[in-house]
Parts: structure tokens; sequence; C-alpha cells
């Protein structure tokens, strides 16, 4: 009878054990939620003409909240990373030191004279529960240096606090000086919404508009709007030019360079010598792929043209 109750009792033990590792288990696989993904970040950049000869070079990051890694805190659960961003002279051997991995890198950059740190940002994204979580669902951020004319290698290093995970995204830049005189436009740059610009200022405003940002330059099929906007520079206004317009048209080609979607906007009158423009083009009905989106912008006095262009693609939304 005593042995029973011993063996009972060893049974539930085991019992109890394997449930309370089990327990652990689930709460690991809890805390460390997203760790087998890879993070799902991306940057991108934009030029701007700045008064004092200098160009203003504004570095855009989206991030899949999805992607990040998260552990189980009071009332929800938390995610932490940062994104750091140097600008510097070229790399002549970046194969190298990129093979050396995350720790000997960063010991590179200390030891590199000529490098500027431009941004080093905190990310703290809690949320009630992990269902709340949605591949769709993208944290969007910003910096912004003045640069001389040059060639730079743009250097970002995201770094999930939780999972240690590295992803290094290097740019080659070539940052280029602005005509005073010669018709030009600025960078293009893709958002995913542009809105006015309501309650406490923000990092993204400008010109009176709330522009955030698309840096991984995705738009979800059959559903998304891309939106756009870029400034032009040096339109002619003086003496019979006064009072005079100019035209934007914007067209969408595929890989093969074929126009697939052309769209025009009204003439407008110069608000002087430069212009912000912005808008939005329906690329709804376009199936999942890569495409280029092109602006160009006519000065209808001068009959002079210019253009910009950036790469975006289409893809399914997966919830």
């Amino acid at each position: 009878m005593a042995a029973d109750s011993k063996c009972k009792w060893i049974k539930f033990f085991s019992a109890t054990l394997i449930y309370i590792f089990l327990i652990s288990v689930f709460a690991v696989v809890d805390d460390l939620f997203a760790q087998l993904k890879d993070p799902e970040f991306a940057v991108d950049y934009a030029q701007y003409k700045f008064p004092d000869k200098m160009i203003l070079l504004e570095i855009y990051y989206s991030l899949s909240e999805e992607s990040l890694t998260y552990k189980s805190v009071t009332n929800g659960c938390l995610a932490e990373a940062t994104i750091v961003t140097f600008l510097m002279n070229p790399i002549v051997d970046w194969e190298n030191i990129n093979s050396l991995g995350p720790d000997s890198l960063k010991l590179w950059i200390k030891t590199h004279k000529k490098i500027t740190l431009i941004d080093s940002i905190f990310i703290h994204n809690f949320v009630d529960s992990l269902n709340e979580l949605s591949s769709t669902k993208q944290i969007n951020d910003m910096s912004m240096i003045k640069v001389n004319q040059g060639d730079y290698d743009l250097l970002t290093i995201f770094t999930d606090l939780n999972s240690k995970k590295v992803k290094v995204i290097r740019d080659c830049l070539y940052i280029r000086k602005y005509s005073k005189k010669k018709l030009s436009l600025s960078s293009l740059q893709l958002a995913s919404s542009i809105t006015s610009a309501k309650g406490e200022k923000s990092k993204f405003d400008k010109n009176g508009l709330r522009v955030i940002p698309n840096a991984n330059r995705g738009y979800f099929l059959g559903e998304s709007k891309l939106y756009f906007c870029a400034e032009i520079y040096n339109l002619k206004t003086k003496e019979k030019a006064l009072g005079s317009t100019y035209r934007v048209d914007y067209l969408i080609t595929d890989q093969k360079g074929e126009v697939i979607l052309k769209s025009s906007k009204a003439s407008k009158k110069k608000p002087g010598a430069n212009a912000f423009i912005n808008g939005s083009i329906d690329c709804g009905d376009l199936p999942c792929g890569f495409y280029k989106f092109k602006l160009k912008v006519t000065d209808e006095f001068t009959g002079k043209k210019v253009e910009s262009e950036k790469n975006f693609y289409i893809y399914n939304r997966i919830k």
C-alpha cells in the first residue's frame, strides 16, 4: 500500500514536472516571439537643395513590427531595438569588413577616423497582446543631415535587443550639387500616406503635410495608392515668365521599360522659383511585380523638362 502511494506520488510529481516544463517552454516561445524571423528592416533616402549651398540628406527607415522579438512584460509584450546610422567616405574593403561580423564591424567603426554618426534611434514597441501584431504594420522613422557634394557610404546598423539579431545595410550615395539656374528636381520620395499635418509637430511634416515615408517601397496588391512628393527648383518666373505655369506628369513602367500607367496634373501657376509637389497614383490594378515610378516636370514658359524616378514593387498582403 505504501509502495502504491509512493508510486502514485512519483507519477504525480513527474506529471507536474512535465506540465511545468511545457509551460516554461511556451513561456519562452512567448518571451521570444518572432525570434526565428529575420528583421524586416529597410532604408531609403532622398536629397534636397538647401539654402546655404549644402544638401539636405533625409534617411527613412521602415520595420515590420511583427518581425521584432517580443518579451512578456507586465500587462503586455515589449520589443526593443536600435537603429544607428553613419555617413563616411566610400569603404574600399567592405566585403572583408562585413564578413568579420557585427562585433568586428562596430570595432572598425570606432577606429575609423572619417566617419560621422548621423543618428542613434531607440525603438520601444509595446503591445497588449501578440494577437495585435500584423506583418502589414510598419514602424517608421527618419534622420537628416546636411552634407557637401561628393561620394559617400551610408551605413545603417539595426539591432533587435531581445534576439540580438543584427542587420547591416550599406548604401553607396552620390550627393549632387544643385544648379543655381538650371531647372532641376530633388530626389523623389515615396510615401505610405500623405495627410494634413495636425496636432503636435512631427519630424515627418513638410509644407503643412504629414508625409509618412515608405522606405521598403512596397505596396499591397489590389488596394494601394502610391503617394509621392518632391521639390522643383529654378522655375522661370522673372519678366515675361511672371505668372506662367508648370505641369507635372507621372507614369509607371514595368521591368521592360514599357509604360503601363500614365497620368497628368492640370497646369499650375508657379508659386515662385521653387515649388513643393505631392500627389498619389492608384496602383491597385497592378499585378505583383517590380516597377518604376517616374515624375516629369515641364516649365511651360521655357519648355524645359526635368524628371526623377524610383523603383517600387507590388506584393500580396499576408495577415
